[in-house]
């Protein structure tokens, strides 16, 4: 997890992040959410960084200091958020308080496109995968953009890790 703050590009890569997933059953598209992360992993240009996947207990979803320290959120809509069972991620998922560079991708098994565009509309800065493919898509450009290998990536790296230690305390 997150230790300290970047004070130059120099030390950003190697990074390793987390890609938190949010859901009651760990399955998503007819897979297993870990099948789904290994697809990401292999995905991921660059070897400068790398991603593991986090399950956070649901009963803990109310624990901001670690849900923010991934840059990327997988939520599963029908299990998460749909029913309203776990109303804080609403706030979590405010606009304004999401951390920059940081993705949120909810995950809908029902209604396809036009689900996901309804969705859209209620969460801004979120994107909305309704099959693997769109999953797949928005997990690479993340990753392609949050890359240390390359100059801009170190930057949002940086960026990104340094709002995180100032919303924690470090």
């Amino acid at each position: 997890m997150i230790e300290k703050r970047y004070d130059s590009l120099d030390v950003v890569s190697p990074h390793e992040q987390y890609l938190l997933v949010l859901s009651e059953s760990g399955r998503c598209f007819g897979s297993d959410f870990s099948e789904l992360a290994r697809e990401i992993k292999a995905r991921i240009d660059g070897d400068e960084l790398t991603v593991q996947e986090y399950f956070h207990p649901l009963e803990d979803v109310s624990n901001s200091s670690r849900l923010l320290q991934n840059s990327v959120w997988l939520i599963h809509w029908e299990e998460c958020l749909q029913g309203e069972d776990y109303s804080c991620l609403d706030s979590f998922l405010d606009p304004s308080l999401f951390p920059n560079y940081a993705e949120a991708i909810i995950c809908t098994e029902e209604g396809g496109y036009d689900k996901a565009k309804e969705i859209e509309r209620e969460y801004k800065r979120t994107s909305v995968a309704y099959s693997r493919d769109t999953l797949f898509a928005y997990a690479k450009v993340h990753f392609s953009d949050f890359n240390p290998t390359h100059t801009s990536g170190k930057e949002r790296v940086k960026s990104w890790n340094n709002e995180i230690c100032e919303r924690l305390g470090i």
